[in-house]
């Protein structure tokens, strides 16, 4: 025990906290003025960025820069600078941004992988918590579990890396990163009512997720045109609530109407609109389903073919 105390704290920790401090960005995305009640008001969201190229590739979380109409930087040199999106991808809330200065010479992370993380391995996690000034956060603790979803969440969430490090707002999109500065995960969620439950998106998700970007500029989905909720049409029975149909849409060319509700795809079923996410995924693009609804007291089965989810 003494032993690996030693190991653990003979400063190699605030060595690589310095490393990834420098490998690690502020984010701030400033969004259109919102009309309340005849007033503009300004929104304005903060989180934190992991340098992945020195030309100033970075990524972060997507609920950080989705929508946003311009987002600034501050590198480590506390330099601000004007960024855009390069793509994104809402089901796993991951952006790919790049900072728009010319000449940059920025340190980038070293990825490790995050397949070889167990629970108890010890891990840091820096992010601008709170937006705090005076530089990034840094907080230790362990890999909690693996392979962790999310519950009641509107993102796909599956597989992620849980820890007890401390995660706070404003930490959305910073490293996970092993004692040996290895970046094995983006900080990206925690449950507020608990004690020490913060989750990251894995480093292997990561890498696979930038590289479809930067070919494609987004990440293709299977998508059918739909927004829904969560809802109980029995004791036992779950189902998605369709709140909306998109026109001209693989589900309004189906006879989807708002107030169905989705009852299995292709023979599972869907009680809740993370689970019927995941099926369409499996489903993929251009494959035809069943979709099992029920609208009133009428129950019924109707053909789908889901098609390429839309752009930025």
């Amino acid at each position: 025990m003494i032993k690996m105390a030693v190991t653990l704290f003979n400063g190699s920790i605030a060595e690589t906290a310095s490393t990834l401090t420098g490998q690690t960005v502020a984010v701030k995305s400033y969004y259109e003025d919102t009309e309340t009640e005849g007033f503009p008001v300004p929104r304005m969201a903060a989180g934190t960025g992991i340098i992945i190229s020195g030309s100033g590739y970075v990524v972060t979380n997507a609920h950080v820069v989705a929508g946003s109409s311009q987002i600034r930087i501050t590198t480590p040199d506390n330099k601000t600078h004007l960024a855009r999106v390069v793509g994104y991808d809402t089901a796993t809330d991951l952006a790919l941004i790049r900072i728009m200065t010319k000449g940059l010479s920025l340190s980038a992370v070293d990825f490790g992988d995050s397949t070889a993380m167990r629970p108890g391995d010890p891990v840091i996690a820096v992010g601008n918590a709170l937006g705090l000034p005076g530089g990034p956060t840094v907080s230790l603790g362990v890999v909690s579990a693996v392979q962790r979803q999310i519950p009641m969440s509107e993102f796909i969430f599956e597989g992620l890396i849980q820890t007890d490090a401390a995660i706070n707002p404003g930490n959305s999109g910073g490293p996970l990163a092993t004692l040996d500065g290895k970046v094995i995960g983006m900080n990206t969620a925690m449950i507020p009512m608990a004690q020490g439950m913060g989750f990251a998106i894995p480093s292997n998700t990561i890498r696979e997720l930038v590289a479809k970007i930067m070919e494609d500029g987004k990440i293709i989905r299977p998508w059918i045109g739909i927004t829904g909720s969560d809802a109980h049409i029995g004791v036992d029975q779950g189902a998605v609530l369709v709140a909306s149909v998109a026109y001209g849409s693989p589900a309004h060319q189906a006879g989807v109407r708002r107030g169905d509700f989705i009852l299995k795809f292709n023979g599972k079923d869907t009680p809740d609109m993370r689970t019927l996410t995941r099926l369409i995924n499996d489903n993929g693009i251009g494959k035809a389903a069943e979709m099992n609804i029920r609208r009133g007291e009428r129950k019924g089965v109707l053909q789908i073919i889901p098609g390429e989810s839309p752009g930025l």
